[in-house]
């Protein structure tokens, strides 16, 4: 980490998180990181969030998981600070590189992961 605390507790503003994280798997929500992985599976899914979960105890900082079919919402904030922290920075990191290695993409925000119903006839 570059050193880049924006205030005293250690959080850091929106634009610090996404200049350090260094991937465009993330946005900022709310004061909140957050991703969306298409794994396409609800079985990758499941080792997608294990994965995540074995990264989240190595660190002693745990994200918000939200599985579903056929993909995982992650959320990270510091609760300690309500904020985002250095970190949040890591644990993403960590996080993008499990997906990586499943061979799971983020999704762009806004883009739907349920292809749309066939139309009517």
């Amino acid at each position: 980490m570059a050193g880049t605390e924006d205030t005293a507790d250690g959080r850091i503003s929106s634009e610090t998180f996404l200049a350090e994280v260094r991937t465009p798997d993330w946005s900022v929500v709310g004061g909140r990181a957050r991703a969306v992985f298409a794994t396409g599976t609800f079985a990758t899914g499941l080792r997608f969030v294990a994965l995540v979960g074995e990264r989240a105890e190595a660190a002693g900082h745990h994200p918000d998981l939200e599985l579903g079919y056929p993909e995982v919402v992650v959320s990270l904030v510091t609760h300690d600070v309500g904020g985002l922290t250095t970190k949040d920075v890591r644990l993403a990191q960590e996080i993008s590189t499990v997906a990586a290695g499943l061979g799971v993409q983020a999704r762009a925000a806004g883009e739907s992961a349920v292809p749309p119903s066939p139309p009517e006839t």
